[in-house]
């Protein structure tokens, strides 16, 4: 059997789970068909089968299907495997080699956002910029992603230790209150960008990485010369290709993907 090939009866029944993982509650058998643009009766063929080995299980009241105890196993174990700096390293290479920018990743830790993984582009990035280095959160565009999508009782403690000074703030702290309209902007296109900020002559660009259960897991950025941003076709290029790859990790860490939902083998919808 040569590796492009398959076991189209397996797809066929991932297919079906898929959608059961897509629905908000459990599915009667109609439903759960329509969305797998399935006849009725070939879903039932695979349910039994899951049934059997504890994938679904079927609520004895109303027949309704949903997820069982080994697909929660199979979630569970997916998740202690899952681990965002190495899932992102393959991701930050390729993004790297696409835009020839700095790439890092950068995780919420005691001192607010860390850097865990770094890759260099063409240009040497600022000295400051480096693994492990805690980066502000109201004056850089990673730290404006913590705050926009963090709850404010997790980020507030970190201002106050930018006030105290016990923390590199950068140019200046700034208050949650004073940049809301920033941060509802961020959360509305999805990414944070500055030039000249912490740097002088660089431009970063952040977006988010989401696990699971749809929390903050990190933020992936990228840092090179504001020449490279002052081109709005090579800008908007470099948003794009970061928020793509922002999104490689999220479904890599178990975020709901709407590109998720594949469509049957060729041939197999009848």
């Amino acid at each position: 059997m040569s590796e492009s090939r398959g076991i189209q009866s397996i797809e066929i029944g991932c297919h079906i789970l898929r959608s059961l993982a897509n629905a908000s509650s459990a599915m009667a058998l109609k439903d759960l068909a329509a969305a797998s643009a399935m006849p009725p009766s070939k879903v039932r063929f695979y349910l039994v089968s899951f049934l059997r080995e504890g994938i679904i299980v079927q609520d004895s009241a109303t027949g309704h299907y949903s997820l069982g105890p080994f697909a929660v196993q199979l979630g569970l174990s997916a998740l202690r495997q899952s681990d965002i700096v190495s899932v992102s390293r393959e991701i930050m290479l390729g993004l790297r080699d696409a835009t020839g920018l700095s790439v890092f990743l950068s995780i919420w830790g005691n001192r607010g956002p860390t850097i865990v993984q770094k890759f260099e582009g063409r240009e040497h990035s600022p000295l400051n910029v480096r693994v492990g280095f805690g980066l502000p959160i109201t004056s850089s565009p990673t730290g404006n992603i913590f705050c926009a999508y963090l709850p404010k009782s997790e980020v507030e403690p970190i201002l106050k230790l930018e006030k105290s000074g016990l923390i590199w703030v950068g140019p200046k702290s700034r208050s949650l209150s004073s940049i809301a309209t920033e941060l509802a902007a961020i959360r509305e296109r999805g990414y944070a960008l500055s030039r000249n900020q912490l740097n002088e002559g660089y431009a970063a660009l952040s977006v988010p990485i989401f696990d699971a259960t749809g929390d903050l897991a990190g933020a992936l950025s990228v840092l090179g010369s504001s020449l490279h941003f002052d081109n709005e076709q090579e800008e908007a290029d470099f948003i794009d290709a970061t928020k793509r790859a922002a999104a490689a990790i999220s479904s890599q860490l178990g975020y709901p993907d709407p590109e998720s939902r594949r469509p049957l083998p060729a041939g197999e919808k009848d």
